[in-house]
């Protein structure tokens, strides 16, 4: 229990330091016709398309409504998620459901599973946050495409994690035929990276890159005052605090991720 305690628990960090070191550095920034499409009125279709994509014979969130209810009820419930998920836009409370989540442990592949680190800890969400954050993430990532760096190609349109193998292997033929240049290939991999994300960061970041009032009071919202429970053995844990990291199991942390990340790579 104290390990999942200590991983989300926020570092102490100074919001005028972040606020300074955004403000000196040439991060991307939404059109304002980008800004409008993000914000605005969520429609019934987008609400359908959404609810389509949930996946069914899913575990649900702490509400216990699966996708297949929202499927079969989709005619008698989209009216009541646009006037929801609307009021959230403009500025309303989130349900207090939205804010708790059961996390189970998923082990990586290939790993000794007797260690802890070794896990991924994906949230189960209730099936109506999911598809709120699906319609949004859906709108965002046609606009990432056009603001975050190539060499990014992890969860936007029309690039695969492939291209950066073809890449490496482009940068190993070129200094085969040049050796006399020097060179060096160094390989990073970030600990608990989805966990670790700063909750002030991030938010100060999508006001800079221009996102709009009501998205970023939206992060705002969603990334403050969590909790979550560990499903270990059947049996969860006591609620705890979740102070950083973004969600994995959210249609929307993904991108978030790739918003937060993009500074360091336009950095490399």
């Amino acid at each position: 229990m104290e390990y999942f305690r200590e991983l989300c628990k926020q570092e102490n960090v100074r919001k005028d330091s972040i606020k300074q070191y955004l403000e000196e550095e040439n991060i991307p920034i939404l059109t304002e016709e980008e800004r409008e499409r993000l914000n605005e009125e969520i429609n019934i279709e987008e609400i359908k398309e959404a609810i389509c994509k949930q996946k069914n014979n899913k575990i649900p969130g702490t509400d216990g409504l699966p996708a297949e209810l929202y499927k079969n009820l989709g005619e008698t419930l989209d009216p009541t998620l646009s006037e929801l998920y609307n009021k959230i836009l403009k500025g309303a409370e989130l349900p207090r459901s939205w804010r708790k989540a059961y996390i189970i442990l998923i082990p990586k592949e290939g790993a000794d599973t007797t260690y802890i680190n070794n896990y991924r800890l994906i949230s189960l969400l209730n099936t109506d946050d999911k598809i709120f954050m699906n319609v949004m993430a859906e709108r965002l990532k046609k606009m990432l495409s056009r603001h975050i760096h190539t060499d990014q190609n992890g969860f936007l349109p029309a690039r695969q994690l492939k291209n950066n193998i073809r890449t490496v292997l482009d940068i190993l033929e070129y200094y085969e035929v040049h050796p006399e240049k020097q060179s060096a290939l160094v390989f990073l991999d970030a600990q608990k990276a989805f966990d670790k994300v700063n909750w002030e960061f991030m938010r100060q970041q999508v006001k800079e890159m221009n996102f709009g009032v009501k998205f970023g009071k939206m992060i705002e919202s969603i990334y403050s005052r969590q909790e979550a429970r560990v499903v270990i053995n059947g049996e969860t844990t006591k609620p705890f605090e979740i102070e950083r990291g973004v969600r994995q199991g959210c249609p929307l942390s993904p991108l978030l991720f790739i918003i937060t990340l993009e500074i360091l790579l336009r950095k490399i």
